[in-house]
């Protein structure tokens, strides 16, 4: 190939002049070489692209040196790969950390089985710490782009909407019409008609309050919380970074004096793990090569693990906020290190976490009321078949996440489609 050969680099706004140490023949559109650097014509950051597997271990650096007319700052900006694999497949490994842990919790209590089956997934509750680390790492990779861009808020918040609330709005008209059915479910709670909305809101709540309808929205309700500061960012860059770090401050404050509602809400430690995964992701798109990214992944695996065992063994201290930091420390260095694997090609995702990654959402909303359902069947189907209890839970947690899946594929998906054509 060329030196003097323009090309367009697939899937950007990016025309480009190749200079390669050696000559190679590309074969395959959208294959992009180990380290690109892409230098705007009139700017200086050098932002990393991605490596395509067929490369190989040889490392071809392409030099950018012109834009087509038009491409705006923010095209430019933003072509850092957001798509990795492997955050799918930890979105999916979280959500499968998740059923277990609720399978163990509701199969341990009296009126059913008694006893824990599966002790050891008493911390499986911290996927929805990985979670939330992923979630700033994600917003960050995805949108950094859009800083100061007009139109970049309204985009953002009809992008969050669609993907939130129709399938949790479909759930929760799921879960009101088996409280309707089955009244003795509410076990003497009924859900106010403010809560009831509060909950098709998504809107705050004192965390000292059970939720009403849905267990788990307690996460999406600090999602939302996360997404309007974030969305503050993308309108005034500078502003939102000062409105966002005096929440962390506060954050961190709330962590060592206790706060009235709705401070404890607005300021809950939790929200931390957000700002460890922006860290994250700003430190993946500044750098084209992260040094010692196996180092990276040994320390988070071993962070999250000991997090996970001091929680296994001292439930009642899965919540302190060193807990949960040291949960978003493990989870931040090694989604650092694991992406810088996938980057360079030494980490090969399988096909079938990342298609969990894909209905994790699904799952996270479906399986505590599949769960439930089934282990009041579990129970009674016992007593006839006397089984170990760890395979009636491995059967719920089954169970559960299929019934993500298919809520995922029936539902969800189909959702998504018809909001986009009419948009």
């Amino acid at each position: 190939m060329s030196s003097k050969t323009w090309i367009d680099v697939p899937g950007t706004a990016i025309t480009v002049k190749i200079a390669a140490i050696q000559a190679i023949q590309l074969t395959t559109p959208g294959i992009m070489p180990f380290q690109v650097y892409l230098a705007p014509q009139h700017g200086k950051r050098v932002c990393p692209a991605r490596r395509h597997p067929s490369i190989g271990g040889r490392r071809w650096h392409w030099l950018i040196i012109g834009r087509r007319q038009n491409a705006s700052r923010g095209q430019c900006m933003g072509e850092v790969r957001h798509n990795y694999r492997v955050l799918q497949a930890g979105r999916g490994l979280a959500a499968l950390s998740v059923v277990a842990f609720h399978a163990n919790m509701v199969c341990a209590l009296p009126k059913y089985f008694g006893h824990e089956p599966a002790i050891f997934f008493r911390a499986g509750g911290s996927g929805v710490e990985f979670f939330f680390v992923l979630s700033g790492l994600v917003m960050v990779l995805a949108h950094r782009g859009d800083l100061g861009r007009d139109g970049a808020v309204r985009s953002f918040a009809w992008k969050r909407f669609r993907r939130i609330y129709p399938p949790l709005w479909a759930m929760l008209c799921i879960v009101l019409v088996i409280l309707a059915a089955f009244p003795n479910l509410a076990a003497g709670v009924r859900p106010s008609a403010v809560e009831t909305i509060n909950a098709f809101a998504a809107g705050p709540v004192d965390p000292t309050i059970k939720e009403p309808l849905l267990s788990v929205e307690w996460t999406l309700r600090r999602e939302m919380l996360f997404y309007v500061l974030f969305a503050v960012m993308l309108w005034r860059w500078r502003f939102g970074m000062a409105v966002i770090a005096g929440w962390l401050v506060l954050c961190v404050a709330a962590a060592l004096v206790a706060m009235p509602y709705p401070a404890s809400f607005v300021f809950d430690p939790v929200h931390l793990l957000f700002a460890m995964g922006m860290v994250v992701a700003w430190q993946v798109q500044r750098t084209s090569e992260i040094r010692g990214d196996r180092i990276f992944v040994a320390t988070g695996a071993g962070l999250f693990a000991l997090a996970w065992t001091w929680s296994d063994i001292y439930p009642a201290d899965h919540a302190l906020p060193l807990t949960l930091w040291c949960y978003g420390l493990g989870a931040s260095a090694l989604s650092l290190g694991l992406i810088s694997l996938e980057r360079r090609g030494a980490l090969v995702v399988p096909p079938a976490l990342t298609a969990l990654g894909d209905a994790s959402y699904s799952i996270y909303l479906v399986h505590l009321v599949v769960v439930s359902a089934l282990t009041k069947v579990a129970v009674v189907i016992a007593r006839h078949v006397p089984l170990p209890g760890v395979v009636w839970w491995l059967a719920i947690v089954a169970a559960g996440v299929i019934a993500g899946i298919a809520f995922h594929v029936a539902v969800e998906k189909p959702l998504l489609r018809l909001i986009s054509k009419r948009r």
